[in-house]
């Protein structure tokens, strides 16, 4: 149920496919990108289907949200850590047997 006046505590929401970034939102702006670069802008306030690329019109709103995705992937690679592996795993539980 949506309350009226309700906000969001996220100034930036990511679309990821898979492990691929397909856009970036923030209030009503969303940028699709492809391969890391920008293909389209909309504005859902005026054009909540997406059939309207305002992107050559708004290029300080496509340059804002290129910076959050900038920001995105580096804040990523600094958090990220390499698959851990342990030497004779042993299971937490064991299932009956059939």
């Amino acid at each position: 149920m949506l309350t009226e006046g309700a906000r969001s505590p996220h100034e930036v929401f990511f679309y990821h496919k898979t492990t691929a970034l397909q856009a970036v939102r923030s209030g009503a702006w969303k940028l699709h990108v492809a391969k890391g670069k920008p293909v389209a802008l909309y504005n859902l306030q005026q054009d909540i289907g997406e059939e309207i690329n305002v992107m050559k019109s708004n290029p300080a709103v496509t340059r804002k949200l290129m910076a959050a995705i900038r920001a995105f992937n580096q804040d990523l690679a600094s958090n990220s850590r390499p698959a851990g592996f342990v030497d004779n795993p042993k299971p937490l539980s064991i299932k009956a047997q059939p």
